[in-house]
């Protein structure tokens, strides 16, 4: 997490005059306290606004959240600093990743910004890069899509890259296209040793969620079930009672692209 950065978007969002007024008490709240803002204090502010808790405000939560993202990724990538802040934004205000999946005006947001985030992506050369790689898990990773529902919209964009004249080799998309499908090789669940080592290091041997260096345990923060690879970039430390805690609130996300004909458009969609 980092707080300046934290408020600086947060001072971003406030600036805007369109902002909702149920939503500009809590990014107020969070410009002016930053990582400091504990579950009670977003409590009291939504009980000040009527809401009888965090649960009946969700709808306003989900959407601040998605106001931080937007100004987040102004330059198309996501540091780990706003990863993090985003992740203590979705804890601070009660809300699980299968959130993002159950209102429709909200799968619209999600959709529109992964969709933008994938066309800037493959439209750029047609190849995926290492970066442009890691900043497709961060995109699955921040609205807790699973491995089939990120995959529509990878496959989507894919198959256009294709149509313009990409090679397969060059495409990082887990689902490779000809004239038919080819599935995705068998995976292993085990973590490299030097990935561990590496993640080891970079969380210093204690739980990014609490802090603890007891029974500590490498995690697959997009669940491997989900397709969530053995990279650097999605295995964190965590102690055995945060990653026991964090595999109970893993939502399962309503069928994401029910209400949106997103795989109808046309190729005109790159170009608009």
């Amino acid at each position: 997490m980092n707080e300046t950065e934290l408020k600086w978007v947060f001072s971003l969002i406030i600036s805007k005059k369109d902002l909702d007024e149920n939503i500009l008490p809590l990014a107020e709240l969070f410009y002016e306290k930053g990582i400091a803002v504990t579950k009670k204090d977003t409590l009291s502010a939504v009980k000040d606004l009527g809401f009888k808790n965090l649960k009946d405000y969700k709808e306003n939560s989900i959407s601040l959240i998605i106001h931080y993202i937007y100004n987040a990724l102004n330059d198309n990538k996501l540091t780990q600093a706003e990863k993090g802040n985003i992740r203590f934004l979705k804890m601070a205000l009660e809300v699980l990743e299968g959130d993002f999946g159950k209102n429709k005006k909200v799968k619209t947001e999600v959709a529109n910004i992964i969709k933008t985030q994938l066309r800037l992506i493959y439209i750029d050369d047609d190849e995926i890069d290492k970066e442009e790689a890691l900043h497709k898990v961060d995109l699955q990773e921040i609205f807790g899509l699973s491995y089939d529902e990120f995959s529509v919209f990878d496959k989507f964009e894919a198959k256009l890259a294709i149509q313009r004249g990409a090679r397969l080799e060059n495409l990082d998309t887990v689902v490779h296209y000809s004239d038919g499908l080819v599935e995705e090789s068998s995976r292993s669940r085990t973590i490299p040793q030097e990935v561990k080592d590496k993640v080891w290091n970079r969380d210093g041997g204690r739980c990014v969620l609490c802090g603890s260096n007891e029974l500590i345990e490498f995690d697959h923060i997009i669940p491997f079930s989900k397709g969530g690879s053995n990279t650097y970039r999605n295995i964190q430390v965590l102690c055995q009672s945060c990653n026991r805690s964090k595999s109970d609130s893993i939502g399962e996300v309503d069928d994401f692209l029910d209400e949106l004909d997103y795989l109808d458009e046309s190729e005109d969609y790159i170009e608009d």
